[in-house]
């Protein structure tokens, strides 16, 4: 399987081609268009012939268990880190996903054919891919001002929020109340979305040129086993999988180091 993966601060660009995946769902939304052939999708864990789908276009939305068997298909993928709820809210207010049109398909397999490495020019496709398909879509903030800053602590500081506990304390709520409240608003309990946050540090340091061992304890993984196993849960793939596009040199680039 060849990946290859452009990250920005709550986007990502994918292509891949003899692509092959495990049952997994992530906290990302996911658009898979195949470039110039149809793949199958399935959207849960059993293997029968019933649950495939054959299509050239796909949307998965966060949290949703999907898999795509090994295709031969050239596919692109646009990650769109917007949080369950905030899909959801776009959904009930009217919001649709629409697929790529035939000028936009052509430019996606331009560039996945040049095997380029222009990190603006991926950045320019993706943003145009996201106006074009999700019209409108935004990340919904929790409606509850204490636990709209602790989520913001958390997507700051994955590696100081260390439980569901402290992080109550930390929006004067007990744990019970703001476990509620975080499920109700954020859409996904409290354990999946810091594994979720420690997960895009890991792939940042990854991006950035780190080991798989380094990016794994500096992510709070106890080795890079644990960190593989984790990666491999939630997005179906291992780290070594993914062709990861590194960030140019500090002084040559405008965008965080962050991922799906």
């Amino acid at each position: 399987m060849s990946v290859q993966v452009h990250f920005y601060q709550d986007t990502a660009l994918g292509f891949a081609s003899g692509h092959k995946s495990n049952p997994h769902a992530h906290l990302a939304l996911q658009l898979t268009l195949g470039l110039d052939q149809e793949f199958e999708v399935r959207r849960s864990a059993r293997r029968a012939a019933a649950d495939v789908e054959k299509l050239r276009f796909a949307c998965f939305a966060p949290e949703a268990l999907h898999h795509i068997p090994e295709s031969d298909a050239e596919l692109a993928y646009l990650y769109l880190d917007c949080g369950a709820a905030g899909f959801q809210q776009w959904r009930q207010s009217g919001g649709e996903v629409i697929a790529p049109d035939a000028a936009l398909c052509a430019e996606l397999l331009a560039f996945r054919r040049s095997r380029s490495n222009d990190r603006q020019h991926a950045f320019e496709l993706a943003q145009r891919w996201r106006a074009h398909s999700l019209p409108g879509l935004v990340r919904a903030a929790p409606a509850h001002p204490r636990l709209n800053e602790v989520v913001a602590f958390m997507d700051a500081e994955p590696l100081l929020a260390h439980s569901h506990v402290t992080l109550a304390s930390r929006a004067h709520l007990s744990p019970s109340r703001f476990a509620h409240l975080f499920r109700e608003q954020v859409g996904l309990p409290v354990r999946n979305y810091l594994l979720w946050r420690r997960l895009v540090y890991a792939l940042s340091r990854l991006q950035q040129g780190h080991s798989i061992t380094t990016a794994a304890y500096e992510s709070g993984f106890s080795d890079g086993a644990h960190l593989c196993r984790s990666c491999r849960r939630v997005f179906g793939a291992m780290p070594t999988d993914v062709q990861i596009e590194r960030l140019p040199s500090p002084s040559t680039t405008r965008d965080r180091a962050t991922a799906i």
